[in-house]
């Protein structure tokens, strides 16, 4: 399956990608779906400018028969230049179970070491048990980090990282 870097001309593509995964993960994001909707189109297309024209940030895309079926993103953290947040990583419903998932993010963890970032964080909502299994597949721990999601009060996200090898020629183990 194709995994490819989202381009700065798929403005319309990301926004309607990201509007699929809030409304079908609303607790899995940092924003709320009325609050994407309520963006301009000169947002949309400074974040998709941010996240292509930044050699420190990525946002990858799974595509089945040529259709974006999947996603993923990569951010540098602005004050730790070895630091990568992974972000948004979401499947479509009908896709699941496929290894999609997995496929992403194992481009992004070698994205990372290419980019010899050392470390990768991420945030996942306690209750999504399925990617907290895969995070921890991939060889992310648990760091004992946990945030209430101030949107839903009942909610908490967990902290998770993942140590990569010194980017010295030894490749990354990929699950």
């Amino acid at each position: 399956m194709p995994i490819r870097r989202l381009r700065p001309n798929e403005v319309a593509l990301f926004r309607d990608l990201q509007l699929q995964a809030l409304a079908d993960a609303p607790t899995a994001f940092r924003e709320t779906l009325e609050d994407a909707q309520a963006r301009s189109n000169d947002e949309w297309q400074q974040t998709v400018r941010s996240l292509t024209e930044d050699a420190q940030q990525i946002h990858l895309l799974a595509e089945k028969a040529g259709i974006a079926v999947g996603m993923i993103g990569g951010i540098r953290d602005r004050q730790d230049s070895n630091l990568t947040w992974v972000t948004s990583l979401w499947v479509q419903k009908n896709q699941r179970g496929q290894g999609i998932a997995s496929a992403l993010l194992d481009t992004l963890l070698r994205w990372a070491h290419a980019q010899k970032k050392t470390r990768l964080r991420l945030r996942v909502t306690e209750s999504n048990a399925t990617a907290i299994a895969l995070y921890r597949r991939a060889g992310f721990r648990e760091d004992g980090g946990r945030l209430r999601i101030p949107w839903h009060p009942s909610l908490y996200v967990l902290s998770m990282s993942l140590e990569l090898p010194a980017a010295s020629g030894k490749s990354y183990p990929v699950h």
